[in-house]
């Protein structure tokens, strides 16, 4: 097979040599030696990571660490009433608002610092004619109505526009809530009450309650709506059989543990993103901005309901809590926040970006009779034991910015089907490869789409209009830093011209693309063809 290539921007050839640094070499932890038993309570959405860490320093240092998944809302109370001496939760004291059963802060001085991140997933157990569905699409706004009662049976048009490869059943959503209070509740209301307000406000006050609600750690329970208690509680019932047709927010180490098939759902950067380590971690990336920075996150990459668990810990001696237990507890912290971050990932969480972990260490020293943990023990803060490097560069030379794809090969179309008694048809779409380097302007580029309408080979005056062609494109490598699809255009509503992709910083790209043609019901049956045309452009 030939191929193509065509130049979009002349420039010299380049030759660049880059050099990356070793890490620190890491110091050992610290000895056992009179780490007295603590104990904690609280998030049921961080409790597997909670126990492996236990486990950990149980078999590395002896120390004893009890740890009792109860709920973010009774870690706090327990805290607060100095029954325990640290809690974990994705929820933080606050004055108890009307029904949400808010905990107080405690009398005494505390502080809070991250410790286990990860996604909230939007698990499901769905079949399409007679095949489990594993590769569901959801618009943030569609969860919002899918969770306050408007949207209510699989087929509707909003879930469908999603995702027009499925042909989605007319079956009854059975959403899946937490019974008891929980951060998982409190961190999924939040992010409807915060990215889709309108939609959330409008269930509160259908409810009879207040029209400026919003994050509460008690679902409001209505409708189909059916409450378990705990994160095990909700897996569990979606994965059963009972469970068909139903869907539920819990943390994504929970729907890896019981198998279950998760929604990608689309970011502010205009992407279906899977709940993966790698998107929180980047949708993480945006914490110091607060949830609009993490839930808005512009990176196509990022997973928008990402969050992360705080151990929230005692800066004063108080009740029972001694100095003793204070180095015990920040000596647990330090491993939860360096050696245990690479133990989590495999369990459905994400370890935490470099920028919280070095806010978590910080806040350890705040803890009495941790002021002697060393912090930077096995983590990437620079130690003593480090390593010189000496390299020598040469200057970086721009090469032309061009597109390459093989010649006279068309797309791949499948047998069409009849989804919602009209044709469908998805054809794949010969992968395209982008070469930009220039890597010392920098510039970016845009690839754009147009199509021709779909013309009957039979009869030329039979044609379909573009507006009923699906295009989606997707990545499949890149070593650029900033190559991303664009929106997809939704057979039905697509307008062409149309961007397919994007990029930013030098490296090489393979973008693939899907071709859905949903045939108008009054068109003929034949064979149609039209010609789709991609131009890559500099910024």
């Amino acid at each position: 097979m030939g191929v193509r290539r065509l130049t979009a921007l002349s420039a010299a050839l380049s030759l660049t040599l880059a050099a990356a640094l070793l890490g620190p070499l890491g110091a050992s932890p610290a000895q056992a030696a009179a780490l007295v038993p603590i104990t904690g309570t609280g998030s049921t959405w961080a409790q597997n990571a909670l126990d492996i860490w236990r486990k950990g320093v149980a078999s590395s240092y002896g120390q004893t660490v009890n740890y009792t998944g109860s709920g973010s809302r009774n870690g706090l109370a327990d805290f607060a009433s100095g029954a325990t001496d640290f809690a974990v939760s994705e929820q933080p004291f606050e004055s108890p608002a009307d029904g949400d059963g808010g905990i107080r802060a405690p009398d005494f001085s505390y502080g809070s610092l991250p410790i286990a991140a990860g996604a909230t997933s939007l698990a499901y157990n769905l079949r399409a004619t007679g095949t489990r569905v594993n590769d569901l699409q959801l618009s943030g706004d569609t969860v919002a109505k899918i969770f306050t009662g408007v949207i209510t049976v699989w087929n509707d048009p909003a879930i469908q526009a999603d995702n027009p490869q499925i042909a989605l059943p007319a079956q009854t959503i059975t959403p899946i809530v937490r019974a008891d209070a929980s951060g998982s509740t409190e961190v999924f209301t939040r992010w409807m009450a915060t990215q889709h307000e309108g939609v959330w406000s409008d269930y509160c006050v259908r409810r009879g309650e207040s029209a400026s609600c919003g994050a509460t750690s008690q679902y409001p329970v209505s409708g189909a709506m059916k409450a378990q208690s705990g994160s095990l509680g909700v897996a569990g019932y979606v994965s059963q059989s009972y469970g068909d047709g139903s869907i539920t927010y819990v943390e994504n180490s929970y729907a890896v543990k019981s198998g279950l098939a998760t929604a990608k759902l689309l970011n502010a950067g205009g992407s279906f993103v899977a709940p993966s380590a790698a998107a929180v971690g980047i949708a993480l990336q945006g914490a110091g901005a607060g949830d609009g920075g993490v839930f808005a996150n512009q990176d196509p990459r990022a997973y928008p309901l990402s969050s992360y668990a705080s151990m929230i810990v005692p800066n004063a001696v108080w009740a029972s809590f001694t100095t003793e237990k204070g180095r015990s507890l920040g000596e647990f912290a330090r491993y939860a926040l360096c050696e245990g971050q690479a133990l989590v990932e495999s369990l459905g969480y994400a370890p935490l970006p470099a920028n919280l972990v070095s806010a978590g260490l910080a806040k350890i020293r705040s803890i009495p009779g941790a002021e002697s943990v060393d912090v930077t023990a096995n983590c990437e803060s620079p130690t003593p034991n480090s390593v010189g490097l000496s390299v020598t560069t040469i200057q970086a030379v721009d090469t032309p910015l061009s597109i390459e794809f093989p010649a006279d090969d068309p797309a791949g179309f499948g047998q069409p089907g009849l989804v919602n008694g009209v044709s469908v048809v998805t054809g794949a779409l010969p992968e395209i490869t982008v070469h930009d380097g220039r890597v010392s302007s920098e510039q970016g580029w845009d690839v754009a789409a147009n199509l021709t309408p779909f013309t009957s080979t039979t009869d030329a005056s039979q044609t379909i209009s573009t507006r009923h062609v699906g295009l989606r494109a997707f990545v499949v490598t890149t070593t650029a830093a900033g190559s991303a699809p664009a929106t997809p255009q939704v057979a039905g509503t697509a307008v062409y011209p149309a961007q397919y992709a994007s990029g930013s910083g030098a490296g090489e790209t393979v973008l693939g693309g899907e071709v859905t043609l949903v045939s108008p019901a009054n068109s003929p049956a034949g064979t149609y063809t039209a010609k789709l045309t991609l131009t890559i452009t500099s910024r």
